[in-house]
């Protein structure tokens, strides 16, 4: 089949500063390795047994190591179908201009244009379950060009290099904002929040620890465990 192949992302002089990422919703993550935060990124949401990442390995392509992610004959990146009119005409909605969506309305547009309930309840589901493992591997640029759809409105998840990153002052998730911003409580699925729980620091250490760094590894057992806190306790 076929893939696509990125290098690490972000090495140049104009992206990098002091060891981190310096750019948009980028994070802190150590320059060089964004092929390796692909591979991780997989190998997380596989551990949390969410198989929507597709198949990431990392290789060598003349002299600079890069990683390859498997194509997707099925689906396309939700951005693209809004423009091409997979949802419907975004002629007639007033928050919409010209027919191109203003920023911070995709969501509400995509969710308004299904009429089905069980697809609509479907892609919520995924919604959700997308935003808890954006937040737990610490996503700094999930936007609406990086899910992809198909449609039985099943997602996946691409272009995940500026995962894994410091802390979790850099998130940065689209549909979690607009979510919010529609007064849709989005909390972590039941079959996340139990994996959540018992999952231990080894079990992340099996998961990633071959792919990132051992700071990275802790931290996304610390942000795991704060999620079920925030959620126990809301």
């Amino acid at each position: 089949g076929r893939g696509i192949m990125k290098p690490p992302a972000f090495h140049d002089k104009i992206h990098a500063q002091v060891g981190t990422q310096i750019a948009e919703g980028a994070g802190s993550c150590p320059i060089n390795t964004g092929h390796l935060r692909e591979k991780a990124t997989y190998h997380a949401y596989n551990m949390m047994g969410v198989s929507k990442v597709p198949p990431t390995v990392t290789r060598s392509h003349e002299g600079l190591p890069v990683s390859v992610q498997q194509w997707s004959e099925t689906k396309t990146p939700i951005l693209a179908g809004i423009t091409m009119g997979k949802f419907g005409s975004v002629e007639h909605l007033p928050k919409y201009k010209d027919g191109n969506p203003i920023i911070g309305n995709e969501t509400e547009f995509i969710l308004s244009s299904i009429k089905e309930p069980e697809r609509k309840e479907k892609l919520i589901a995924s919604m959700k379950e997308g935003v808890a493992m954006a937040i737990l591997t610490n996503h700094n640029d999930q936007h609406y060009g990086n899910v992809m759809i198909g449609d039985d409105m099943s997602l996946s998840f691409i272009d995940n290099t500026t995962c894994l990153g410091y802390g979790m002052f850099g998130t940065k998730v689209q549909m979690h904002e607009e979510m919010s911003r529609m007064g849709m409580k989005v909390n972590v699925p039941d079959h996340l929040m139990e994996r959540f729980k018992t999952t231990t620091l080894g079990d992340i250490e099996r998961g990633i620890g071959k792919h990132t760094e051992d700071w990275a590894v802790g931290q996304t057992f610390l942000r795991m465990k704060y999620m079920v806190h925030l959620q126990e306790t809301e």
